[in-house]
This record gives structure tokens, sequence and C-alpha cells, in this order.
């Protein structure tokens, strides 16, 4: 009888511990549902960039190169350099645009080098400087020691430009922004509450405000796509440095609470290898000899840009719109050509299938894949290998020069022989 009676007075208990169960199954429930709607918004977004991505990229590409070629032929002090600066900036921030769209996307062709943090941020203070005004001080603490990382500089800009302007935006009048770097390891069990913290050795870059700071709710939504507390803002600064900072294996967290500021922190995988020697961007000496440049490209406003910025560089330039013109051209021309200079993706023929063709004809023919596609489609066509040259759309006259210089040898060494 007793064992019965035992029995019942159990059952209050099982249905409390049913219950406690069954919420937390409904909060795991409602979390994953948000982050498949979050999901779906950065695949309607990763569309939509990686099908505009190519014609704006060639757009902004041609404004971009006439831009700079109208400024290095008419002197400062004319009236109108003034004017063509600032349609060289527009269209550098519109490009800008499009590559953090695609890097919110997850399409941006990513180039990753080791690189130190104490570097990388210090050549930035200059640009940051420029994005939060006169009314900030901006203040640098570098770390003592190398803080080693292998990514792409473009995307450190981007983690480092997106935390900067949230910490402007959040100060009113005059205030404070601190950026620092250091070195940090993370030991098993040691990961504290977030899930996604790995145990390892990490560089933590911080930068924190004495802005308004912010409450809970506002840092529950901080990471969610088109979400803003801002009247002009995108809602798209912190998911980009969120999915940087995921594509790159680290993490980040945020400390924050109403008239307090707000400290970002983020976490990047150290580079496994230490070295005792900083490490030294390859030098490359972009004065061109007498070379000549086969360039294929379907869009013709594009060819004809690039064809003036080649012949700026000294070089002498056949240029083609379809790709069987270019194999023809091969067979016919007598003459040694230099470099294949070709876009990725075109209607009749692929750049690689093309490259393929031509290195047939002529063996010792070095080549250059140019695209303002994403990532996902240049690795569709075979191009993420480190071994391939590859320069992404949009360019300047300079980053085309360099890439060419790179291809063909055209090394500091060599030169001062």
């Amino acid at each position: 009888m007793s064992d019965s009676n035992d029995g019942k007075q159990d059952l209050p208990s099982e249905n409390a511990a049913l219950r406690a169960q069954l919420k937390l199954l409904e909060e795991d429930k409602k979390v994953l549902i948000e982050q498949l709607e979050q999901s779906q918004k950065i695949e309607v977004v990763g569309r939509l960039a990686s099908g505009v991505a190519n014609d704006f990229s060639n757009m902004l590409s041609v404004i971009l190169g006439h831009a700079e070629i109208a400024l290095s032929w008419i002197d400062s002090s004319h009236h109108l350099y003034e004017n063509l600066q600032e349609i060289y900036k527009a269209a550098e921030h519109s490009a800008e645009l499009t590559r953090q769209l695609l890097t919110f996307a997850r399409k941006q062709a990513r180039s990753e080098k080791v690189q130190d943090l104490n570097v990388t941020v210090s050549g930035m203070l200059k640009l940051l400087r420029r994005l939060i005004g006169n009314n900030l001080e901006l203040i640098w603490k570098p770390a003592l020691a190398q803080c080693l990382v292998n990514t792409d500089t473009v995307q450190i800009n981007q983690i480092l430009a997106n935390l900067c302007v949230n910490a402007y935006e959040a100060i009113e009048g005059s205030g404070v922004i601190i950026i620092s770097v250091e070195t940090i390891s993370i030991a098993h069990g040691d990961s504290g509450d977030l899930k996604e913290r790995v145990p390892g050795d990490y560089v933590l870059i911080k930068v924190a405000d004495n802005g308004c700071g912010m409450d809970a709710q506002t840092i529950a939504n901080l990471y969610k796509p088109f979400h803003t507390t801002k009247d002009h803002g995108t809602g798209l600064g912190l998911p980009i440095v969120k999915e940087i900072v995921r594509q790159n294996g680290g993490f980040m967290n945020v400390e924050s609470s109403p008239g307090r500021g707000s400290t970002f922190r983020v976490y990047l995988p150290r580079y496994a290898e230490k070295s005792e020697k900083e490490p030294v961007a390859e030098t490359v000496n972009a004065k061109h000899g007498h070379e000549t440049i086969l360039l294929v490209d379907d869009d013709v406003a594009l060819l004809g840009m690039t064809r003036r910025m080649l012949q700026t560089m000294g070089l002498t330039i056949l240029s083609v719109e379809k790709p069987s013109e270019a194999i023809s051209l091969v067979k016919t021309n007598p003459g040694k050509i230099d470099l294949l200079l070709t876009d990725l993706v075109m209607p009749e023929m692929n750049g690689r299938t093309l490259a393929k063709e031509i290195c047939e004809l002529r063996p010792d023919i070095e080549c250059l894949f140019m695209s303002g596609y994403g990532e996902k489609i240049v690795a569709h066509h075979g191009l993420m290998d480190s071994n391939v040259n590859f320069i992404a759309k949009p360019f300047t006259r300079e980053e085309l020069s360099v890439a060419i210089a790179k291809v063909l040898g055209w090394k500091q060494a060599a030169v001062n022989k």
C-alpha cells in the first residue's frame, strides 16, 4: 500500500520534470526556427548578390579605370581634378559594398596570407580615423609580441571598419574608441557559456567604446540580418562581421550595458608556425617591359577600359571580345604573346577552357584570370587553387599592374640585377 502511495507522490515531480523538458524543447525549437529564418535571409541576399555581382563589378571597373586614367592625365590644380577624385572615391565605396554583400552571402573569394595584426591594424588607422571623424579619439594598443593569423586582409579591414562605425554611431558628441590586439590561449574547460568557443590559441581583436551601450534585448538581436536600431542603418554591418569571423574559424562576443559603452571581442585562430622574423610582403616592381598581352572580355566597355589601362603601362595589347576570336588570333599571329588576360565567365566559352586551348597552341604563355563573380562560381571553374593567377573585379590600374608583374615575374630582385 505504501509503495502505491509513494508512486502517486512521485507523479507531481515527474510531471514537473516533463514540463521543464518540454519547455527546453520549445526554446530549442524557437532558436532553430530563428536560425532557419536567418539562413533563408542569407540565402536570398546571396542569390541577389551573386546574380548582380558580375555586371555591377564590370560597371564599377569601367568607372574606376577611366577615373584613374583621367586623374593621371591632368594636373592636381585643374578645376576638374577634385570632381574626378570624388567619382573615384564613390566608385571605390560602391566596390566595397559589393564585396561586403558577397562576404555576407559567403560567396566572396578570399585571398589568405599570414600576417601580423599589429602591422595590418596599424596600416588601417588613417582610414579608420577618417570613418569616425574628428570628434572621436581613436586609441591603438598593439601587442608587444607578434599576432600572426592566416586570413584575408580585406576581411580584417571589414571587421574593423564595421566595428568602428558601430562604435561611432553609439557615441553622441565626443568620445573614445580603443582598438587593441593580443594573443590568448583558451584551455579545455575554460570555454564559458559560448557554444562556438573552442579551446586553442587565438589572436584577440578588441574594439571598445564609451558610447550609449546596449540592453539585453538589443544584444540578443545584434547579429540578425536587417535588424537595426538606427534610422539610416542597413542591419548588415555586425552580421557581416559575424560571418567573416565564422569563415575564419573564430568566434566573437560583446560586453555592454546601457550607459556603460560596449566592448566587442573577436577571436581569430593564431597561426600555428611561429616566426622569429616579421613576415615581409613580397615586393613587386610594377615597371613593365614591352610584353604582349592577349586580352579577352565579352563586356565591350570593360574590354576598352582594360586595354587603355594596359596601354598606359607601355604594353602591346591584342584585344578581342570572343574566345573563338582569341584562338584564331593566336593561330594566325606568329609573334610572341606573353600573357593571356581573360574573363572567367563568358557566353561562348569559359576562361579556363580558353586558357587550356591557348596553352596547347602556346605552351610558354602565362595566364591571368579575372571575374566579378563570387567564390562559389570561381571555385566551380577551378580557380580557387593557390597556383592559379586571379584578380577580382573591380580592380584599379595599380592592382592590375601588380598582378601582371607577379605573373610575369617582375620582382624587385630581378630588376635590380
